[in-house]
């Protein structure tokens, strides 16, 4: 009895904090268009990455390619040695899915990777956002759709953090570093709630 006890009230700190977090944020008419975290200046990203789910450590590469003609974004994701794993394509919102391996045909993978992909290059209107500003004088973009997601944003309007609550116990915080040509050099993606970390390094850009 004492356990349940001690986690309903664990639960309810939770809510509680979440909850004051928000009211300490103020807010401003000030709007600013969130971007593609990749920008539209580019037609190809090439990044080193290291996947760490539970004790397990994997590598290879996330290839970005856009087009702008078609609006259109094509995420590949590769081994070390250039095999073709997982490629999807993204336009309007939506994800197609154009190849995979049989051994990665998880759901449950591929629709966590599309939903980390989606926060690095979907745009924000500014009619389907709240904004505040943070303490630091960055500006903070909350969606108003159901969507759980927090933009941060620094005094040159670039996205250097972004967090998603998926549950009470499942969310996504995302660290954006070092912008080369509104690209960032690296990209940090850690889950709560499950024990999985993608680290991204930008290896070449064009």
């Amino acid at each position: 009895m004492r356990k349940f006890q001690k986690i309903f009230l664990s639960l309810i700190s939770l809510s509680l904090i979440a909850c004051s977090t928000e009211k300490d944020l103020v807010r401003t008419e000030k709007k600013v268009e969130v971007k593609s975290r990749l920008s539209e200046n580019y037609k190809q990203a090439l990044y080193k990455t290291n996947i760490f789910f539970y004790k397990k450590q994997y590598s290879g590469l996330l290839l970005f390619i856009y087009e702008p003609e078609k609006e259109e974004h094509s995420v590949v994701l590769l081994s070390e040695l250039g095999l073709n794993i997982l490629e999807l394509k993204y336009q309007s919102g939506e994800f197609k899915m154009v190849k995979h391996k049989s051994f990665f045909n998880k759901n449950a993978a591929i629709e966590t990777l599309k939903s980390d992909i989606e926060l690095l290059i979907e745009q924000i209107p500014i009619k389907k956002q709240t904004c505040y500003l943070a303490m630091d004088s960055s500006l903070i973009v909350k969606r108003k759709d159901e969507k759980k997601e927090l933009f941060y944003i620094n005094m040159e309007n670039e996205v250097f953090k972004i967090r998603k609550k998926q549950n009470m116990f499942m969310s996504v915080n995302m660290d954006l570093n070092d912008y080369n040509t509104n690209i960032p050099k690296e990209i940090i993606i850690q889950h709560k709630g499950i024990k999985l970390k993608l680290e991204l390094r930008l290896i070449k850009q064009n």
